[in-house]
């Protein structure tokens, strides 16, 4: 996978189990959309946000963003909560837009967080290929 791209630093270890997916569903070369969804997660109850995350056929990363319940109940909406737009170079925080660089701490945190949460197993794969 080519991170030259994403104008932040990337966790080896999250940059590891990117690549372990794309060997293990044979995604060189073909553009692909992963998400990774905790199954128990609710407006309610709670849990993991979902991610998002997709690369073009030049293996290069052109988003991630992380989805959050806004509201209860039946009014309840998954949006975009942190989006980092390596494409655009832009980083979105709650629907306010910044350059990609304000979001380079955040970015770093989220990166920690998510590795673990993947390494607990907590997500369900989803790959699409186009």
């Amino acid at each position: 996978m080519n991170i030259q791209n994403l104008l932040l630093p990337m966790n080896k270890k999250l940059n590891e189990i990117l690549a372990a997916i794309i060997i293990d569903n044979d995604l060189g070369r073909t553009a692909f959309t992963l998400n990774f969804r905790d199954p128990s997660y609710s407006a309610d109850s709670g849990g993991f946000h979902t991610v998002e995350l997709r690369v073009n056929e030049q293996e290069l990363i052109q988003y991630i963003t992380d989805f959050a319940y806004v509201g209860h109940g039946p009014y309840a909406e998954l949006v975009k909560e942190i989006d980092f737009g390596f494409q655009h170079k832009r980083f979105t925080h709650i629907g306010r837009n910044y350059p990609i660089a304000h979001g380079a701490e955040l970015f770093k945190i989220w990166q920690k967080n998510f590795v673990a949460y993947y390494n607990m197993g907590i997500y369900d794969l989803e790959v699409n290929s186009s």
